[in-house]
């Protein structure tokens, strides 16, 4: 393992339960006598850097089953995606396992074009939020989740433990850590406030930790405005955050790049963004003291929950001319060793509760053993329309700059909302 994973000296005993109950070891799938010469299509939408999950899983598959080849496909990840692979399913062509566009099978599974893989031996070890996803909803599963992405806040644990501040559990928390951050002489907060999605994904994160499915409906439907919706208080407590020196007064001249440099660096003590920023993070300093915490923003009395998103989603054709060995190939995949490389090669947290590694990321401990008790489904909830995105990234922007107040930030994301 490289040396960004020395620090993970402990397992995560809330996900090694049950680790040996997979049949055979991790890194061997039993190859039947039949394989040998067999070429197993993998169609994905995911290349490049981020494509090395797939290129390390499916290497470590080849050398446990000497004589079988992968062959990785790599297509557009745009609106032609389904229909392409809708069309070769129907052809006969199908491929044996692909990746699901934006981890939605509903398409395939009305039209039934996926193998049923309830009867597979990694099923029942999928944490609940996997369990309860939409193609489950007839009792069967289509879809293999290797990993989930989760929001919180990176912070640096050196910096923490200089200034004498505990991780914070509720906003009123949160902002005392600021302005005692702040009080030190260091910049609490990191933000690519340039790019406007960074601060939109400041909003989605408190959005997650506040509202509910039932409320997003309402508001994706236009029945329901934002600023009659608990979202409203969003805007006012991003306002607070600002008003608290959480940023870099210069802070919306930083880009993406350079935020997450300057936090990776200790120039900034947090940052909040997704799980997907670590690899980020890792470039800039491999072994920095880093961890996270789950976005403070949740109703009163309610624990800070980890909003999860299914990431890398995969299924197997009804039709798939290798069908059994696209199964093994996944049940290899959910072995836990071999997941456990997979999970530090995606940077991703564990869609299961038998991976566990003494070299997991210790950024991703915290979150780890919070997962089962704390992960909930994001699917149902607010999903704002391009123009309610715009509004959202500019007003919050603005609010940054001392050019609009929260409550007119309020009134431009409603009259967005009126332009669906």
């Amino acid at each position: 393992m490289t040396t960004r994973f020395a620090r993970g000296a402990q397992v995560i005993a809330t996900l090694a339960v049950a680790a040996v109950a997979f049949t055979g070891c991790a890194g061997s799938s039993d190859p039947g006598p039949d394989d040998a010469g067999t070429e197993l299509n993998f169609v994905t939408f995911t290349g490049g850097d981020a494509g090395i999950k797939y290129e390390n899983l499916i290497a470590a598959f080849e050398d446990a089953n000497p004589g079988v080849k992968v062959r990785l496909e790599i297509l557009a990840g745009d609106d032609t995606y389904n229909s392409i692979l809708t069309s070769r399913i129907a052809a006969g062509t199908a491929p044996d396992v692909f990746e699901v566009l934006n981890n939605d099978t509903s398409q395939f599974v009305e039209a039934d074009l996926l193998a049923d893989l309830s009867d597979q031996s990694w099923v029942e070890h999928q944490i609940d939020t996997v369990r309860n996803l939409a193609d489950q909803s007839d009792g069967r599963t289509y879809s293999f989740v290797p990993e989930v992405n989760s929001g919180g806040v990176f912070y640096n644990t050196d910096i923490f433990e200089e200034v004498g501040v505990e991780v914070p559990e509720t906003w009123d928390e949160f902002l005392d850590v600021v302005e005692t951050i702040r009080a030190a002489g260091i910049t609490p907060l990191s933000v690519g406030g340039k790019d406007g999605w960074t601060l939109q994904t400041q909003w989605t994160q408190m959005m997650r930790a506040s509202s509910n499915p039932e409320e997003g409906a309402l508001l994706n439907s236009g029945e329901l405005a934002y600023s009659e919706s608990t979202t409203a208080a969003i805007m006012p407590a991003f306002a607070e955050l600002v008003a608290a020196g959480g940023f870099d007064p210069n802070a919306t001249g930083v880009d993406w790049p350079s935020s997450a440099n300057d936090f990776a660096l200790g120039r900034t003590a947090m940052m909040i963004q997704g799980t997907v920023a670590l690899p980020a993070i890792r470039t800039a300093a491999p072994d920095g003291p880093f961890s996270m915490f789950p976005m403070p923003f949740a109703a009163e009395g309610k624990d800070a929950p980890l909003a999860l998103a299914p990431a890398a989603t995969q299924a197997v054709p009804a039709n798939a001319a290798h069908q059994e060995l696209a199964k093994r190939f996944l049940e290899f995949w959910a072995s836990p060793e071999v997941h456990t490389k997979y999970l530090n090669d995606a940077a991703a947290l564990s869609s299961f509760t038998t991976s566990a590694s003494a070299d997991i990321d210790p950024a991703f401990e915290t979150m780890s053993e919070l997962l089962p008790t704390r992960g909930i489904d994001i699917a149902g909830f607010v999903r704002p329309t391009p123009a309610v995105n715009t509004a959202i990234q500019t007003g919050m922007q603005s609010i940054m700059v001392g050019t609009a107040t929260a409550d007119e930030v309020l009134e431009s994301i409603d009259a967005a909302q009126q332009q669906q």
